[in-house]
């Protein structure tokens, strides 16, 4: 009973606003189309034969050498880059937010070299690693022994792919070291604890949860790369160049389809765990945020080893990223290092400037959409509630685990003849309007979960509103005012005379955001914002609208989502009246009653004449916390 009745308020507030019912319906049918569907005819491509449902797909793929080998290398490339850049970004996390550098240009160097990786394409590093370590390389040139040597394979990928994705996990674990209260860690220290001990026993297991999300993370984007090992790969074969090479070389759909199904698999499983959950298994001091600033440790026995490892890979970053353009500049590179600008002459006399120009313009028409739609969507997911935000949520974040030629893959099958074979959307095909939407589809989950994080940050008192009906004198409204300095309270008094008194009160207390309204309930409802919380104190006599409904009904229907509303009552039948509405509806409800009594003379001293009790019930409609009154 209770979650139906909860059901059908939700229902009645999401009808009651047709453009929030036009916006989620608009979202999932986008979603639906250019996420879903592409996979979805992958799988049908996979499973389906000229004779019907079939499997002979799958069982030819698994008997390939060739793909049994890039599921291994893929598997192996994965997990060696996630702990990498698990371990790199914690390094440079834990510099950041414990290690006293005075120097304010090693520092910044830090942070620029620990971010510069998120802003620059993933392939400029394997171009990079080419320039410096290839075979004609400027360091393999240049030092004894290393002309033979070959970065092309695992290693190369690797190298690369742990540069590429370790601000990842920076900024993960960056956040949630700075969420540690830095009084456990010096109350071990306190104790005679070591660093190491202290880092072993305290902030390591705080920081297991987070490690293993940040390490998912990257081995999910590891999986899904192809540009890094497309490029500096070599004969190493991971599932997404596989599944490229089966598509272009051996114009094999099917195999490629089901290739593809794997790989998505794999990335699929490690994104539920990831999210559902590695993200909610999260541990929790007892104090909640840190109590006060974190005291840097100076000792030169730590910092001194730690900055000299940051600066180390700072500098070999910095290394990299320098050597592309003068890359660019160099006549010929490993042989002829005088300068030129032919290069770039070349770019600009054949196809390389439209390449730019294309690139650029189909950037700037899918950034602002992109943008659009990740606040959208993170404003849904977090500020509303109704039945298909876990699958709009999902979906939009799915991308992730999606590596991109997977869903390039589901392109091709999905849009070449149109949905379904039909000819609908076939316009897309081959155009610049494809790419575009790829480009969101891609972008969405980065621009969903900053989104997600920057309105779960948002104090929700900014939001918060809370009524008190039958205000009186105002004391009770005036006290909700102080308690929510950032939020909305309404004082609805229907007698002039109680309102100009609650005007005095408001004015000689100071509490001047409190909004007084003149009228009565639940008629002065209308164009006030929906309440958080309702105190009913004037009773429920005469307390029904033209249609009939009660107060408590005309109240609950305009609760937000997991509101309550508390009600005062001195007569018997107010209570039976509310106690009824609640148990009508299956509301979870609860009863306090307080009894008061004044002295009066008797036999020449005082007793005590009990005053008549008065009831306060508690009624918590929707999805409201089961909580008892105080």
């Amino acid at each position: 009973m209770l979650k139906a009745q909860s059901a059908k308020l939700d229902r009645k507030k999401l009808f009651g606003d047709p453009v929030l019912i036009t916006t989620i319906v608009i979202l999932v049918i986008l979603l639906t189309l250019f996420i879903l569907y592409p996979l979805s005819m992958l799988l049908i491509d996979s499973i389906w034969g000229d004779n019907g449902l079939t499997l002979s797909v799958f069982g030819r793929v698994l008997e390939m050498g060739t793909f049994r080998t890039a599921f291994t290398n893929t598997l192996r490339l994965g997990f060696i880059v996630g702990i990498g850049s698990t371990v790199l970004g914690l390094l440079f996390a834990y510099v950041d937010v414990y290690v006293d550098i005075k120097s304010r240009f090693v520092r910044r160097l830090f942070n620029v070299v620990s971010m510069l990786p998120v802003v620059s394409p993933p392939f400029v590093l394997s171009l990079s690693m080419i320039l410096l370590f290839g075979r004609g390389g400027l360091i393999t040139r240049s030092l004894p022994h290393t002309y033979d040597s070959d970065i092309y394979g695992l290693h190369g990928i690797a190298i690369v792919q742990i540069l590429t994705f370790f601000p990842v996990c920076y900024m993960m674990l960056k956040g949630l070291l700075k969420n540690i209260d830095p009084s456990l860690e010096e109350a071990s220290r306190d104790m005679g604890a070591s660093r190491w001990k202290v880092f072993t026993t305290v902030t390591l297991p705080l920081m297991l949860p987070g490690l293993g999300n940040a390490f998912l993370v990257t081995f999910i984007e590891s999986v899904a790369d192809f540009a890094n090992p497309m490029i500096i790969g070599g004969s190493y074969d991971t599932l997404a160049t596989t599944i490229y090479l089966q598509v272009t070389g051996a114009y094999d759909k099917a195999g490629a389809s089901a290739m593809a199904v794997v790989l998505l698999c794999l990335t699929l499983v490690l994104f539920l765990i990831q999210k559902y959950y590695l993200e909610k298994r999260t541990y929790a001091t007892l104090t909640g945020k840190a109590s006060r600033e974190r005291m840097l440790i100076a000792d030169k026995s730590v910092t001194r080893p730690l900055s000299i490892l940051c600066g180390l890979f700072s500098a070999f970053v910095v290394l990299m990223y320098i050597s592309i353009p003068f890359g660019a500049l160099f006549k010929l590179w490993g042989r002829d290092y005088s300068l030129t600008l032919k290069h770039f002459q070349y770019m600009f006399k054949y196809s390389g400037l439209k390449a730019f120009r294309d690139s650029f313009v189909l950037s700037l028409i899918a950034s602002p959409i992109t943008a659009l739609f990740s606040m959208i969507i993170s404003y849904l997911v977090v500020k509303k509630k109704f039945h298909s935000k876990g699958f709009i949520e999902f979906v939009s974040m799915l991308a992730m685990a999606v590596p991109g030629t997977v869903l390039g893959v589901g392109y091709i099958r999905g849009f070449a003849n149109g949905v379904f074979k039909t000819g609908f959307l076939q316009g897309l095909y081959g155009t610049g309007a494809i790419l575009v939407i790829v480009f969101i589809v891609r972008s969405l989950p980065v621009g969903t979960r900053s989104g997600i994080s920057a309105l779960r940050q948002i104090d929700k008192s900014i939001e918060e509103s809370a009524y008190d009906l039958g205000a009186g004198s105002g004391c009770l409204s005036l006290e909700a005012a102080a308690l929510l300095p950032r939020g909305r309270v309404v004082a609805l008094e229907r007698e002039e005379s109680r309102v100009s008194l609650i005007r005095e009160n408001r004015r000689r207390i100071g509490i001047p955001h409190l909004d007084i309204v003149h009228g009565s309930a639940p008629d002065a409802l209308d164009g006030l914002p929906d309440p958080d919380a309702v105190f009913i104190g004037g009773g429920l006599g005469g307390a029904r609208n033209p249609n009939g409904r009660i107060l408590p009904e005309a109240v609950a229907a305009r609760l937000k989502p997991g509101g309550r509303m508390v009600a005062a009552a001195a007569l018997l039948s107010t209570l039976n009246t509310l106690l009824d509405f609640a148990r009508e509806r299956g509301l979870r409800h609860s009863v306090m009653q307080i009894q008061a009594a004044e002295s009066a003379p008797l036999a020449g001293s005082l007793t005590l004449k009990p005053l008549n009790p008065v009831f306060l019930i508690g009624i918590f409609p929707g999805d409201a916390p089961d909580r008892r009154l105080p």
